[in-house]
């Protein structure tokens, strides 16, 4: 796989995964950040939270925050491709010049 499919692939996933997940880590921080002193109804736990969120402020509201998010999980992509290119690389000056070119690539990376 080149180096444009890799960032593209790795790059869907991630943003993905943040998507899935951003919702759960609002609803996380407003859980932690609750305290005594808040006027209004704490939070009996986390399907309360979801629910009382979702129905008061709409299920938007789950999405706030996702661009810091999306932001961060650039930074993946960034790891997961340097990762695989470095790899790549590797494999190639291992087996330039002998015939183990058509073995696996783990078992090349591992061999020295």
């Amino acid at each position: 796989m080149n180096g444009v499919k890799t960032v593209i692939l790795v790059s869907f996933t991630c943003y993905q995964v943040c998507l899935c997940a951003n919702p759960v880590w609002m609803v996380k921080t407003r859980l932690q950040l609750q305290t005594p002193l808040q006027p209004t109804r704490p939070y009996s736990g986390l399907y309360d939270a979801f629910r009382t969120i979702v129905r008061e402020e709409g299920f938007s509201a789950l999405f706030r925050g996702i661009v810091p998010g999306l932001f961060l999980v650039a930074q993946g992509v960034i790891h997961v491709t340097a990762y695989q290119e470095l790899r790549k690389t590797l494999v190639h000056f291992k087996t330039k010049g002998s015939n183990i070119q058509h073995q696996n690539p783990d078992k090349i990376l591992v061999s020295y």
